[in-house]
């Protein structure tokens, strides 16, 4: 649908400064809207108008757009663009009140959408998960308030009168920019919208947008060609169709998270549309490479003018309830020559998505001065923590092993092993669950999950268990010079500390959620907050809580002091990042790609080397972190 022909071409933010600025409800009328494509009705008890309908004469950078929406349930897709230009590019929220559910927790974690668009073309396939999506419980037969809050390139959505937002948006795609707007719904009685208003805030803040860790071993340089009809491509042979012969190329490189969105220089043509995109691969030496591929929605790959993969992730091609969402699904391993391969991808859609991505699958970054120094074999089970025993020079493994859940006994495991790798010895036995470690002169305190346990070295007996009464699920455990221990509680949010084998809440609030990681910093407790995404500190005397960085996705693990008064903190998907003392976060080792864990980790200063658990893969590696 054309927004030139719907009235969003030509319009100003100073026309309407009356309107943005009193916020009032506008009313459904030619005055104030083009309602070519919509009906305004009574529903509800409301003047509502239901279908598309055009907002006259007003623009919005930064403001609040709120509407009221009413669904019966069935499939649709109500909602608001805003920002909208004349060429067809926009931004877009909208409901799925179909896959909601009716009590919660919300039946689908998509009911909420926002995603860009370009050249008309809503492609919802590609942008999902966090900062797209989310779930809700979407009542039927009532009227919904749903308010939008635009800031520079972020957003949020907040339903009914929620005091924290139900989506949030950390990057609008097109950026800051003004455009116009629009709501956006069926014609078919199964949606409505009503008492809709929109004001300007020039002021309105929404802090700084996330740091984004850029995700490594994506292809990122691509050419694209013009637009082929995708049912007169003969595709039969092995080699390349005859029309590959006759492309023509422009560039097209990947957004910061890989994606290649073909929307962004081409729309579709309203029949199945094919492009073909274009890159080259170096090799040192021929080997065969692994790479993972996401797409959306159909392709097939050539390397050095030979076919050697096809795949259709369609919507409902699969399945009856395959979306067609694209990920990075499907592996393919490239047989490449030494010297220089050509790739091309030819890349098909019929509806929701037209794009592509492509990232080596054995991809790791080290930041300058990490390098791995060893591996063992698949020697552990789940290993979860290392502790360093700077007196008898080893580190210590906690043995997780949730698919052999302990009994009385414990099934579980600590083994011990050398600075230098190598295969491991089991240095104490009977455990049950362990998690954090920490040493303290020839004692071993070990995590359990509903105590700690006391472990003599370097023989191994065990001396005590420390009970934690009303304990949830004790995670990791820090030790003062006194002896004092500090051991955080995930499931509680609660921090203990234990004082000559007693117990007691130290640390409680709503500044404690999801505890993991502790490590004592001076004078302060530096923890893992995975409630809010926060690493945190709090004074050992006052209690005052500080807010050190932000890790916005994923599981904080361990945390550990660094080099030059730096924390070190590792992500259990696999990253491992540096923290210094004005919050700034510097990613030092990122194994996400191969899927490698980074859990409770040690760091060695005089060995210059990080020691990490892998869990799942059941290793410990050991990195080599030089320090200017």
């Amino acid at each position: 649908m054309s927004m030139k022909a719907l009235g969003i071409v030509g319009v100003g933010l100073l026309s309407a400064d009356v309107v943005l600025a009193q916020a009032a409800v506008i009313p459904f009328d030619d005055a104030h809207w083009n309602l070519d494509r919509a009906q305004v009705v009574q529903h509800l008890d409301r003047s509502a108008v239901m279908g598309m309908a055009v907002l006259k004469d007003v623009e919005i950078e930064n403001g609040v757009i709120e509407v009221d929406v009413a669904v019966s349930g069935a499939r649709s897709y109500p909602g608001v663009i805003f920002r909208s230009q004349g060429d067809g590019s926009w931004e877009r929220f909208y409901i799925r009140p179909h896959r909601s559910g009716r009590v919660p927790p919300s039946l689908y974690s998509d009911v909420l959408q926002y995603l860009p668009g370009w050249n008309r073309v809503d492609s919802w396939q590609l942008y999902s998960g966090p900062g797209y999506t989310a779930g809700a419980v979407i009542p039927t037969g009532r009227w919904l308030h749903v308010r939008i809050e635009v800031s520079g390139d972020r957003g949020r959505v907040f339903l009914e009168n929620a005091t924290q937002p139900d989506l949030e948006i950390p990057r609008l795609r097109h950026g800051l920019r003004t455009g116009g707007i629009m709501l956006m719904g069926p014609a078919d009685g199964s949606a409505y919208f009503s008492n809709f208003s929109v004001r300007a805030e020039k002021a309105l803040d929404l802090g700084p947008s996330p740091r984004q860790d850029i995700p490594p071993g994506f292809i990122r340089a691509w050419q694209v060609s013009q637009v082929l009809p995708a049912l007169e491509i003969d595709d039969s042979g092995t080699g390349l169709p005859d029309v590959a012969a006759h492309l023509q190329w422009r560039d097209l490189p990947a957004d910061e998270n890989g994606l290649v969105d073909i929307a962004r220089v081409q729309g579709r043509t309203g029949q199945p549309d094919t492009v073909f995109l274009r890159t080259r691969i170096a090799a040192d030496h021929a080997e065969i490479r692994p790479y993972k591929l996401g797409y959306s929605d159909a392709v097939t790959l050539y390397l050095n003018g030979s076919k050697i993969f096809s795949g259709d992730s369609s919507y409902q091609g699969r399945d009856p309830s395959f979306l067609g969402i694209i990920g990075l699904s499907d592996t393919v391993c490239l047989p490449l020559r030494a010297g220089e391969n050509e790739l091309l991808v030819s890349l098909s859609e019929l509806m929701g998505g037209w794009g592509f991505e492509m990232q080596r699958a054995d991809a790791e970054f080290r930041a300058p001065g990490v390098t791995r120094k060893w591996k063992t074999g698949k020697s552990f089970s789940t290993p979860e923590s290392v502790a360093w025993d700077p007196v008898r020079e080893v580190v210590y493994v906690s043995n997780y092993d949730p698919f052999h859940p302990s009994r009385e006994e414990g099934r579980q495991v600590i083994h011990r092993l050398a600075v230098q790798g190598g295969e491991p010895e089991v240095l104490a036995r009977g455990l049950r669950n362990p998690t954090g470690l920490v040493v303290r002169r020839d004692s071993l305190f070990a995590v359990e999950g509903q105590g700690v346990v006391e472990i003599a070295l370097p023989g191994g007996e065990v001396r005590q268990r420390i009970g934690v009464p009303d304990a949830g699920r004790l995670n990791d455990i820090d030790v003062d010079g006194a002896g004092v221990l500090f051991v955080s509680d995930s499931l509680q949010g609660v921090i203990y500390r234990i004082t000559a084998g007693k117990a007691e809440v130290w640390l409680r609030g709503p500044e404690v959620s999801q505890p993991n990681g502790v490590c004592l910093s001076g004078g302060r407790l530096v923890w893992a907050n995975n409630g809010d995404a926060f690493l945190k500190s709090v004074d050992l005397e006052s209690k005052q809580i500080t807010h050190l960085a932000s890790f916005p996705g994923g599981l904080m693990d361990g945390v550990t002091n660094g080099p030059n008064g730096s924390w070190l903190v590792s992500h259990n998907q696999g990253r491992l990042s540096q923290v210094n003392a004005r919050g700034e976060v510097t990613v030092l080792l990122d194994l996400t790609v191969p899927g490698t864990v980074i859990a409770d980790f040690a760091y060695i200063p005089r060995e210059n080397l990080l020691v990490l658990p892998t869990f799942f893969d059941n290793r410990v590696v050991a990195e080599t972190l030089t320090v200017d």
